[in-house]
């Protein structure tokens, strides 16, 4: 992505503008960080200006916008969407943006280039239980992003699933009702394999098949006695 070839000579050229591998000469960087992707400035003074071009790559038409402040017409920004953006343009659900050392949820720029904070609240408390708390505990003036996106993440809709980074990891910290719980967590320091198995494989539990294991608070109970039993 910073570098072309040219099919004809074979030569490798880097580009002047585009993406970077050397960190030093970057304007924008990315966090890549599963449900939110952290984006960090090196000039604070273009967060409005990053943000609107973000919100011109996700979901809408914002056709005004793309002229106004990116000079592309309507067959440009189209092309843009099309050919530049990919899976993006389906993924990000918002955008935050950091004002006055907080966040609030971007809504485009205003007439004079400021940037505008959605004003009613976007965040359902069924889908975002607390987000405003969460939020202001993500928030910390170097190591959260300039920008944040908001990844998709509908837990009753696999198709409405994204992540910002490799999707096989384990992710927490979203603002997202699948990152609100946790499932059941045992830890038996001291403990081994074979111990866990005598509980694992009981009829009442898992037997030999894990897959269909379902903990449960009686498994619990069980735990607890074979501990007392071996620590009498």
């Amino acid at each position: 992505m910073y570098k072309k070839k040219d099919e004809t000579t074979k030569q490798i050229t880097a580009l002047p503008y585009g993406a970077t591998n050397i960190i030093d000469k970057a304007e924008v960087i990315a966090g890549l960080n599963g449900p939110m992707a952290h984006i960090y400035l090196n000039n604070s003074g273009r967060i409005g200006k990053v943000a609107e071009l973000l919100r011109l790559s996700i979901q809408g038409e914002y056709l005004n916008e793309a002229l106004k402040w990116w000079d592309m017409d309507d067959l440009d920004y189209r092309y843009f969407k099309e050919t530049k953006i990919g899976r993006m343009k389906s993924s990000v659900d918002k955008i935050l943006i950091r004002i006055s050392d907080n966040y609030c949820v971007f809504d485009g720029l205003n007439a004079d280039g400021s940037m505008n904070c959605a004003i009613t609240d976007p965040f359902p408390q069924m889908e975002y239980p607390n987000a405003w708390e969460r939020i202001k505990g993500v928030n910390h003036p170097k190591r959260s992003g300039d920008i944040i996106l908001l990844m998709k993440d509908d837990i009753n809709n696999i198709d409405q699933r994204f992540t910002a980074g490799v999707s096989c990891k384990s992710w927490h910290g979203s603002l997202n009702r699948s990152d609100s719980y946790v499932p059941f967590i045992f830890a038996y320091p001291g403990g081994n394999q074979f111990e866990i198995n005598r509980v694992l494989k009981r009829e009442n539990i898992c037997k030999e098949d894990y897959r269909n294991c379902r903990g449960n608070w009686k498994m619990a109970e069980i735990i607890k006695e074979i501990i007392s039993e071996q620590y009498k």
